[in-house]
C-alpha cells in the first residue's frame, strides 16, 4: 500500500470518529434534557408552561386562519395526557413547533414545551409497558397449549 491509502483511511476514520462523536453528543443531551424535564422542579409548572405555549401558538398563528386557530382553541379546551400522540401526529401548528424545537435544539422552546416532552415520554413508556405486557400474556397462553415459539 502507498502513503496516500493510509492517509485515506486515517481519514475515514476521523471522519468515522467526528460523526459518531456528534451523535454521542447530542444523544446525552437529549437525555440530559429529558431528566431536567421529567424533575419535579419543572413539573410543578405545568400549568404556566401551557399557557406559555398557548401564547406562542396564538402569536404564531394569524387571525385570518380560521382552520388553525380553531386547532388550536380545541387544544387549549381539550388536552389531556391520553391525546398527545393525536395532537402530535394530527397536521397541526403544535407539530410543526416541536419539530423545530428539537431539530434546532431550541431550549427556551424546549422548556415551554415541556409538560407536552413529559406527556409523549409517560404515554411512550406505558404504552411500551402494555405491548410487554400483552406479549407476556400471549407468550404463557402459547406454552399453557402446549404450542412453542420455535
Amino acid at each position: 500500500m502507498n502513503q496516500g491509502n493510509f492517509e485515506s483511511v486515517e481519514d475515514s476514520n476521523a471522519l468515522q470518529i467526528y460523526f459518531l462523536d456528534i451523535k454521542t453528543a447530542s444523544y446525552i443531551w437529549y437525555n440530559l434534557l429529558l431528566e431536567i424535564l421529567l424533575s419535579t422542579d419543572y413539573l410543578s409548572s405545568r400549568t404556566v408552561h401551557f399557557m406559555n405555549l398557548f401564547n406562542i401558538l396564538e402569536n404564531i398563528i394569524s387571525s385570518d386562519d380560521e382552520y388553525s386557530s380553531n386547532l388550536i382553541s380545541q387544544f387549549e379546551q381539550t388536552y389531556e395526557l391520553q391525546q398527545v400522540v393525536y395532537w402530535l401526529t394530527s397536521d397541526t401548528p403544535l407539530i410543526r413547533i416541536v419539530n423545530k424545537a428539537l431539530h434546532e435544539q431550541d431550549i427556551n422552546m424546549l422548556f415551554t414545551l415541556c409538560f407536552l416532552l413529559v406527556d409523549i415520554y409517560t404515554q411512550l413508556i406505558k404504552h411500551q409497558a402494555d405491548s410487554l405486557n400483552a406479549f407476556s400474556y400471549t407468550a404463557n397462553d402459547e406454552i399453557s397449549n402446549g404450542k412453542s415459539f420455535s
